[in-house]
């Protein structure tokens, strides 16, 4: 019996994974991302695979970013696609956006010691309601609101947080909760490591 095409995309996905380990085959390994794709465009854990595959390369860099942040928009809190966004974005000499999303993997928890050392104390734009021209900045700015309740009632005891909180609308609540808390969360981080 053959496989479906959910099937037919696990195996293809699995042969780009041997292809690109262990046997180092990099542009085997990309033809089975892109076929799996095709039969399963929003498997986000394919597209990350292939993106990866595409950062190795300087002239599908370009491509490997707009696949990352596609995989963002899907999974918006997931911490090994800031990771090669990071990468990607540093590779390019976008240190600001690199810096970003190193803020973010730190918000979220998942940064190691030498990302939270090298993160920047707080993001650099609005979290309000009006969706920013600047696609990375969007990301950025959709994954801090979509995390940001959560971060909200973890820091509930404070007064600041909890006067903005009772003042403003659920967007800019988020977005008081984060930039009141991000400070806090930066000093807690730094001392401990």
């Amino acid at each position: 019996r053959h496989p479906d095409g959910r099937g037919r995309a696990a195996l293809l996905a699995e042969r780009g994974r041997l292809l690109a380990g262990p046997l180092e085959d990099v542009a085997g390994a990309l033809e089975a991302y892109r076929r799996a794709l095709e039969l399963a465009p929003d498997d986000v854990v394919v597209r990350e695979a292939w993106a990866g595959l595409l950062t190795h390369a300087p002239e599908t860099r370009a491509q490997a970013r707009a696949e990352l942040l596609r995989v963002l928009a899907t999974d918006p809190v997931r911490p090994s696609a800031w990771r090669r966004l990071v990468a990607v974005l540093r590779d390019a000499g976008e240190s600001r956006g690199a810096e970003r999303g190193l803020a973010l993997l730190v918000a979220l928890g998942a940064a190691t010691r030498a990302e939270r050392e090298l993160m920047c104390p707080r993001i650099d734009f609005a979290l309000g309601a009006e969706a920013l021209d600047d696609p990375l900045a969007e990301q950025l700015r959709e994954t801090a609101l979509a995390v940001a309740g959560d971060w909200a009632d973890a820091l509930g005891g404070s007064e600041q947080t909890a006067a903005l909180v009772a003042s403003e609308g659920s967007i800019a609540r988020c977005a008081a909760a984060w930039n009141v808390a991000l400070p806090d969360l930066a000093s807690r981080l730094k001392a401990a490591t």
